[in-house]
């Protein structure tokens, strides 16, 4: 997200990636101490706090970046032209059906709360790193 969008907060990828918090905001902590990383407040609300790519930050996201292409690239050559054309309709066709997992997730998280006794409207559970739900 960095590399997209040049800076981000840590609220704005939870949005994004509905994601729990720590799981975003923990792996940001010691970057900026390794010169990956470097955080700007926002003038307007003094609670948010933008990260940017240092350029040696930027240096091994694009390095990274690099290797994972070269990987994609190469795993599929164990296919035959047929089998890679079906792999990709496959994924394909995997890649455009998320609104129908997130439907079926919806409706299988109202069920299980009903038969729970808890209002559909109450926010959602959350498990803290290392425990489970009480």
């Amino acid at each position: 997200m960095l590399a997209l969008e040049g800076r981000v907060t840590a609220r704005h990828m939870v949005q994004l990636l509905d994601a729990d918090r720590g799981a975003i905001s923990r792996p940001f902590k010691p970057m900026p101490q390794h010169g990956l990383l470097r955080f700007e407040g926002d003038p307007a609300d003094r609670r948010l706090r933008y990260a940017f790519f240092t350029p040696a930050g930027r240096a091994l996201h694009d390095r990274i970046f690099r290797f994972a292409c070269l990987r994609e690239q190469v795993a599929p050559s164990a296919l035959s032209d047929e089998e890679g054309y079906t792999l990709r309709d496959l994924l394909r066709r995997v890649y455009v059906n998320p609104p129908a997992v997130e439907g079926a997730s919806q409706e299988f998280i109202r069920q299980e709360r009903e038969a729970l006794g808890i209002c559909p409207d109450a926010p959602a559970l959350r498990r803290r790193e290392g425990q489970g739900l009480r």
